[in-house]
């Protein structure tokens, strides 16, 4: 069995959950790869919407976005100016009676 498993390129010494794990942490990097791209993003307006919203979608399935967004540069500045600009819409007159 193991001179096969040598003829085929399989390291035989290799468990199927290191190599499931190996497959999970390139799916994790290639995840944080995007992630990393849509924040980089948000520095230019026409792009920002479409990276929020895509952001919004990869918040549960990537715990660590908080720490990737308190940690870019100008990012939280970023998205102060987005809430900043949408509270006007947000308030009513029947707000401040």
């Amino acid at each position: 069995m193991i001179k096969n498993a040598m003829n085929t390129g399989i390291n035989p010494y290799i468990s199927p959950q290191s190599l499931y794990s190996f497959s999970a942490s390139i799916e994790n990097e290639k995840e944080s790869e995007v992630v990393i791209e849509y924040i980089n993003n948000l520095k230019y307006k026409d792009k920002r919407e479409e990276c929020l919203q895509e952001l919004a979608k990869r918040k549960d399935s990537f715990p660590k976005m908080a720490i990737y967004l308190w940690h870019s540069v100008g990012t939280v500045a970023i998205l102060l100016q987005e809430v900043i600009s949408v509270y006007p819409l947000l308030l009513n007159s029947n707000l401040t009676q």
